[in-house]
């Protein structure tokens, strides 16, 4: 993809994605409102939060720095070494690499239908044509649970021990100036 076309393909995403209203001074309820972003080409290396569902026509490809997030359903050709969370169902052609996690089903059965490497982590069934792969990366399924909220739980007790640690980081080497 040629330099010009990615930046189209993000300004593309940016009035797409969703907005908060400001709530009135009095009020301290945020109100989001739900709606869907479709995405005609590819997502790649980016941060996209839907408040409805998110429909790719091709793919996500990501890195570590990036994660799509949708509240209804992920719809997308392809996932390749993504952070993907559905809050309801996902549905690809293909998973490489990838860490999904929905609190639904997840759909690999059209085109190749095939999961090879990352984790998915779905809270009702995950269904494909193949699993795995003999030569490629270890790929874990996980059922069960509510999957993206127990990420959000590991983020959180992330953020708070790195909190904590610079905490007694900076600590100490004040603890030596004062002596």
């Amino acid at each position: 993809m040629c330099a010009g076309a990615w930046i189209l393909s993000l300004l593309h995403i940016a009035k797409l994605l969703p907005f908060r209203e400001p709530s009135a001074p009095s009020s301290r309820k945020r109100t989001e409102p739900k709606r869907n972003i479709t995405v005609d080409g590819v997502v790649e290396s980016a941060t996209v939060e839907a408040g409805g569902d998110l429909i790719v026509a091709k793919g996500i490809v990501g890195n570590t720095d990036s994660v799509v997030r949708a509240d209804g359903n992920v719809f997308a050709k392809y996932l390749e070494n993504s952070i993907v969370h559905a809050r309801a169902n996902l549905q690809a052609d293909c998973i490489v690499n990838s860490e999904v996690y929905s609190d639904g089903e997840i759909e690999v059965r059209f085109g190749r239908g095939i999961i090879v490497g990352g984790r998915i982590r779905a809270g009702k069934k995950v269904s494909a044509k193949v699993i795995g792969s003999k030569s490629e990366s270890q790929t874990r399924i996980y059922l069960g649970g509510e999957p993206c909220m127990e990420y959000e739980r590991q983020e959180l007790a992330i953020c708070r021990s790195t909190t904590a640690s610079h905490t007694i980081l900076y600590a100490i080497p004040m603890f030596y100036l004062w002596q």
